[in-house]
């Protein structure tokens, strides 16, 4: 009984055949070499025993061999019914014996021998076709007769590291050999490591040119090269005759395959300036046997770039970079029968950050009021990402951070000024900084509004004090006193009355909102200025006042320092004149000294010039001398021009002459002029030289002064 998978079998045979021969019952010839379609059964010239082996499915149908022969020959050459028993031939009809012998012994094969010697005439191997079939029926099978003569001759092989990619180059020539159909070729095979069996490694190659049978004809091959490691021999079939000749190997038989190279001197991770020069050395223990080369290669180039000689382990890449070639990969490898790659690595070309942009609210200049919101964005295009810092002029940093950086701050009054942006990145520094402007409106401002106490003595003191302000601040200031009484007595328009005070602010360079302002106290005509000041420094968005404190020396003479400057020249005037009186006060009292004046008790016989003389009028005071009862001195007492310590030498005494001469002028009335009116003196507030001596002389009881004031003089 058949089995389901012996049924199946059967069944996919019989539909194969029935596609093909439209039966069930195919038949086939064997020993004919190529596909179905183009199979050829070769008959050795001069050789006995072609034979051909035709099989059939079904063992109960009989066989039929024809030749058939151009143009239009057909000849049956033995008819095989399937035998009754096994060993007995039932072959019958044999038209062509003995050059064509059929035979079938058994039930499911017939076969047929081609004896060519015993041909008289080559016409029925000459192109002509063999044919096994069943009878009265289209199931058959049929290969076309190749009359050969089986080619010889030599063949080799060889490694070829000339070209890319490496190749296994065969070549054979053939020195004989005859095919009626024309058919030579050759065909490589190839066996490793002594092992007996070989493997077809290419198909028919043509041989070039066709010269047989009377000439020469020459094989090629030119293969893959084996990449594993390992000893390889190679045979060659060749055709016609299908003969296996042994080539002989040019060169080493033998595969070994390179170890990997390593790369040194550049980094996949670090950043190298434009247009420097990137070296990398690529090492390797082992180039391989055929010995290989060490190349490198670059993205998107297919060809090394650069390459050493065959058996080398180093090879040095030199290359200098520009910035599009940031990215660019390199990898050696080597070249061997197939590339044996190293790692890859991957050049960042980076450059210093340039084209800097800063804004302020997307200006480069804004202003706005205090306590808004300014949104600063800064960024620069470089590579790697630059970092880049945001400094307020003066040296302040603001922020900092990698670009683009944005960030916002809240505007105060000490915000305004121009802000510098720097931007860097490991390549170096952006070669120029961008600016922009920021103005903040705010009204002036200062950390304290106390300012240091003035202490006037004759000379202007001033003090000094920082204000913050945007706009400028005006150039109108005004004072307020709040000194004792706490009485204002000032405005912005009227200075104060006892003292002179003013105010300026400049600009300090290169800074929009600071101002260096001074007050200055540059006189004080009374210590009541002493006191609390304010002083208001102002700008379009307000103000601010400052408050200080004067204080005057107290030792300083303010009638002689702090006198306004109008009256300064007539007191400097006023102070010479009584200078010179006094001179000459003193000089009229040495002169008196030096010529002793007779004194009137000297003088008392001549009563009537006396009398006279002591009765003169004048509009001060009448000053006369009496005489006294006793004697000018008395025992142990010390007379008037003793005080004096000086002499008397007879001469009259200017005073007397002042009075003898006033005399004369007759000025006996109440306006007369007294004598210390001819001098013009000032009274000064103190008591003259010539009073102290009477005084003195009055108390030792030597001489008596006494004077009244005329009736109707103040």
């Amino acid at each position: 009984m058949y089995s389901f998978e012996s049924m199946a079998k059967a069944f996919c045979y019989c539909a194969l055949l029935i596609f093909k021969f439209n039966s069930c019952t195919g038949v086939s010839l064997d020993n004919c070499g190529g596909s179905n379609e183009d199979k050829v059964a070769e008959v050795v010239r001069n050789a006995t025993n072609n034979t051909f082996v035709c099989s059939t499915e079904s063992q109960a149908l009989s066989l039929e061999w024809r030749v058939l022969y151009p143009p239009n020959g057909d000849w049956g050459a033995g008819k095989c019914p399937p035998p009754q028993q096994d060993g007995v031939d039932t072959c019958s009809g044999k038209a062509l014996f003995p050059a064509f012998i059929p035979k079938r012994t058994v039930s499911a094969h017939s076969m047929m021998t081609v004896n060519p010697t015993q041909m008289n005439n080559e016409l029925l191997v000459t192109n002509s076709t063999l044919v096994c079939k069943v009878p009265s029926s289209n199931n058959e099978d049929r290969c076309m007769i190749d009359y050969i003569t089986p080619a010889a001759g030599t063949c080799n092989t060889q490694f070829d590291t000339s070209t890319s990619p490496w190749s296994l180059n065969g070549t054979c020539v053939i020195t004989q050999g005859n095919s009626t159909l024309n058919r030579y070729a050759c065909r490589w095979y190839q066996g490793k490591d002594g092992s007996s069996e070989k493997i077809g490694i290419s198909g028919w190659i043509e041989m070039t040119p066709n010269m047989l049978p009377t000439g020469t004809a020459a094989c090629f091959a030119r293969l893959d090269m084996p990449t594993a490691d390992g000893r390889y021999d190679y045979d060659v079939r060749v055709r016609p005759g299908r003969q296996f000749i042994t080539t002989d190997f040019i060169g080493i038989n033998v595969i070994e395959t390179p170890k990997a190279p390593t790369m040194t001197g550049c980094s996949a991770v670090d950043y190298i300036a434009e247009n420097t020069t990137v070296s990398c050395t690529c090492r390797t223990v082992n180039v391989g046997q055929p010995a290989g080369r060490l190349v490198w290669y670059r993205t998107g180039v297919i060809d090394p770039i650069t390459s050493s000689k065959y058996g080398d382990k180093s090879l040095v890449l030199s290359q200098t970079l520009g910035r599009t070639d940031h990215d660019t990969q390199f990898r050696c490898a080597v070249n061997w029968a197939r590339d044996i790659s190293g790692e890859n690595v991957t050049v960042k070309v980076g450059y210093k950050p340039e084209r800097l942009n800063c804004t302020l609210n997307s200006k480069i200049e804004v202003t706005v009021a205090e306590n808004d919101t300014v949104y600063f964005t800064c960024e620069a295009d470089s590579r790697p990402v630059a970092s880049i810092t945001v400094v307020r002029q003066g040296g302040t940093e603001v922020n900092s951070g990698q670009s683009p950086l944005t960030f916002s701050l809240t505007a105060s009054c000490t915000d305004t000024g121009t802000y510098l942006c720097s931007a860097s990145n490991v390549i170096g520094q952006a070669d120029t900084s961008a600016s922009v402007k920021l103005y903040v409106r705010c009204s002036p401002q200062s950390s304290s509004t106390d300012l240091p106490t003035l202490n006037f003595v004759s000379t202007p003191v001033s003090t000094q004090f920082d204000v913050i302000a945007f706009p400028a601040v005006g150039g109108t200031f005004s004072f307020r006193f709040f000194g004792p009484g706490g009485k204002c007595r000032c405005s912005a328009d009227v200075p104060l009355e006892d003292i002179q005070l003013s105010a300026n602010c400049q600009r300090q360079s290169g800074l929009d909102n600071t101002f260096a302002c001074a007050v200055t106290v540059h006189n004080v005509s009374s210590s009541e200025a002493e006191g609390v000041y304010s002083v208001r420094v102002s700008n379009v968005e307000g103000f601010q006042d400052y408050t200080f404190e004067v204080k005057v020396n107290d030792g300083m003479d303010m009638a002689t320092v702090t006198c306004p400057p109008n009256y300064a020249v007539a007191a400097i005037g006023l102070g010479v004149v009584l200078a010179l009186i006094v001179i000459v006060i003193v000089v009229v009292l040495v002169i008196f000294w030096r010529r002793q004046w007779i004194v009137p008790w000297a003088y008392q016989a001549d009563n009537s010039r006396d009398r006279t003389a002591s009765k003169r009028e004048s509009s001060g005071m009448d000053l006369y001398l009496e005489p006294i009862a006793e004697p000018a001195t008395l025992d142990g007492e010390r007379g008037p021009y003793d005080l004096l310590n000086s002499d008397d030498i007879g001469q009259r005494s200017v005073y007397s002459e002042i009075t003898q001469q006033t005399g004369r002028e007759g000025t006996a009335t109440s306006d007369a002029t007294a004598p210390y009116d001819v001098l013009n003196p000032a009274d000064i507030g103190q008591r003259s030289v010539y009073s102290e001596i009477s005084q003195r002389a009055g108390k030792a009881g030597v001489l008596s002064v006494s004077g009244t004031r005329r009736k109707g003089n103040k």
